[in-house]
């Protein structure tokens, strides 16, 4: 778990809240290395390689949800395409399904595509 944080990548936000890519995160570092919970990421591609490279050290699985036609660049990752026709902070829908357990199964398989159905429940 991190902290709370109010970061963002982009180029519109405050300054006090814009990270670049030119940064140092080690202050994002807290998972222990040698946890073997998963780590998850409910992010856009943009984001997928630093989570990558954050994270490379975790001996957990590691799993990407993604939206993007391209699926994102994120070596040692499971890459998991969230189906959805949400653009705009798909993550919170994807996150929201994730933590009402519709998305467990995806932990435990090689990958795949999931898409929340109106009921409630993902299907693959």
């Amino acid at each position: 778990m991190t902290p709370a944080y109010d970061i963002t990548f982009s180029t519109q936000a405050d300054d006090f809240v814009r990270r670049r890519k030119r940064d140092v995160f080690c202050d994002l570092r807290l998972l222990p290395a040698n946890t073997t919970e998963h780590v998850v990421c409910f992010a856009s591609k943009e984001y997928a390689p630093l989570f990558s490279a954050l994270t490379n050290a975790v001996s957990g699985e590691r799993i990407v949800f993604y939206n993007s036609v391209t699926p994102p660049l994120a070596p040692g990752c499971k890459l998991v395409k969230f189906e959805t026709r949400t653009r705009t902070n798909w993550q919170y829908e994807c996150a929201a399904a994730f933590l009402r357990g519709d998305l467990a199964s995806i932990c435990h398989r090689n990958g795949g595509v999931v898409s929340p159905d109106p009921a409630g429940s993902a299907v693959t």
